[in-house]
């Protein structure tokens, strides 16, 4: 049986919009490496879904499991078993809401901050070495275009539309 896997590649997509959308793929795919290989270079080795948890509670500190799970886009059974093998690793503590024994509050330990600052760092050396690289209009041009592609929701899923969330 042959099957058509064109419809796999980008550029298969009809409309104007497809080269650019191609275009941004490959862009965001080299971004997305380089922002994965940062995490190569600390101990103890993590995930992309441990560190977001790392990042998430450094922003939040003090959330609890549920707007952690909630942040992440995973169950609160998955989000659970993650904070356990972080917790393992000695870089998030769990503990009870002073005033609420019941609830479990996600706090980054001195370690975890440490990790979160080595990671963040790199990627900020990283993506600045590239910036640097860039005419100043190239940059300025860049900026302007990742905030319309903010502005217009990228990476907020649209309800019942496109990659909307199944949950």
């Amino acid at each position: 049986m042959q099957t058509n896997e064109n419809w796999l590649h980008p550029l298969a997509l009809e409309g104007p919009d497809a080269a650019a959308a191609d275009e941004v793929s490959q862009a965001v795919a080299k971004l997305v490496a380089m922002w994965s290989s940062a995490l190569g270079h600390v101990a103890p080795q993590l995930s992309g879904y441990q560190f977001r948890a790392l990042e998430a509670v450094v922003r939040e500190p003090g959330v609890n499991m549920t707007g952690l799970a909630e942040a992440l886009r995973v169950g609160p059974p998955a989000c659970s078993r993650l904070c356990g093998r972080l917790e393992a690793a000695g870089l998030l503590e769990r503990r009870s809401r002073p005033g609420d024994r019941r609830e479990v509050v996600l706090g980054v330990t001195a370690e975890g901050r440490r990790v979160v600052k080595a990671v963040t760092a790199r990627r900020h050396h990283e993506l600045a070495a590239s910036l640097a690289r860039m005419t100043p209009d190239d940059r300025d041009a860049l900026v302007g275009g990742l905030r319309a592609l903010h502005a217009h929701g990228v990476g907020h899923p649209r309800e019942g539309g496109p990659g909307a969330s199944d949950t």
